[in-house]
């Protein structure tokens, strides 16, 4: 009789479990239907991350203020104070070099010569190899010499960057101490030296 009584009270037990068991199932299996909504439970969903940048121009087009504001900050010009040495005029650099090594240096502004020259020293300052150079005769005010023509990321003046640039790297004794900054460098701007007040400003061409 005791074994019966407990044989009934398992049977009540688990009648009383097992529609929980049964849901828990339900809910857990993700090829079953929601027992509570009835619903298909969303297996798996597919996004994006990073989110993609804004396109800039839809910001400018929503918000024109926006976009004369930005014009305006923007300068129309460069304008960089000048060192004079003699008749020369020199102007500070900063070069930079495909490796990120970069350093400030002062240029003379020379119109003549058709590239930027540095001294063969600078190299290394710019991570140039002399693997990366290819050698030219170039005409020099000294004469006939030999340089090594290279490529450095950059040269920034004030705020305008010429990317990609390339420069001519001569012997240091050929140059003398002297550095140019040559037409290379210039060419897409209207340059307006002004002696008396020792500036070079610089007029982006369109």
């Amino acid at each position: 009789m005791f074994f019966q009584q407990n044989k009934l009270v398992a049977v009540l037990i688990i009648s009383l479990i097992s529609p929980s068991l049964l849901n828990a199932e339900q809910i857990t299996n993700p090829d079953s239907q929601s027992a509570i909504y009835n619903k298909p439970i969303i297996k798996e969903a597919t996004i994006e991350w990073p989110e993609p940048d804004p396109d800039e121009k839809l910001y400018l087009d929503y918000d024109p203020a926006y976009s004369q504001s930005l014009q305006q900050d923007r300068p129309v010009q460069t304008v960089i104070d000048t060192r004079k040495r003699g008749r020369n005029h020199f102007i500070t650099v900063t070069l930079v070099g495909y490796t990120g090594m970069s350093l400030d240096t002062q240029l003379m502004i020379d119109t003549g010569a058709s590239i930027v020259v540095l001294p063969e020293s600078m190299m290394s300052d710019l991570g140039v190899s002399p693997y990366q150079t290819s050698s030219h005769r170039v005409q020099t005010v000294n004469g006939i010499t030999d340089a090594l023509f290279a490529r450095i990321a950059s040269l920034e003046i004030g705020h305008e960057i010429i990317q990609d640039i390339s420069v001519a790297f001569i012997k240091d004794n050929s140059l003398g101490g002297i550095k140019l900054l040559g037409m290379n460098a210039l060419k897409n701007y209207k340059v307006t030296l002004d002696d008396s007040n020792r500036t070079l400003t610089l007029d982006k061409n369109e």
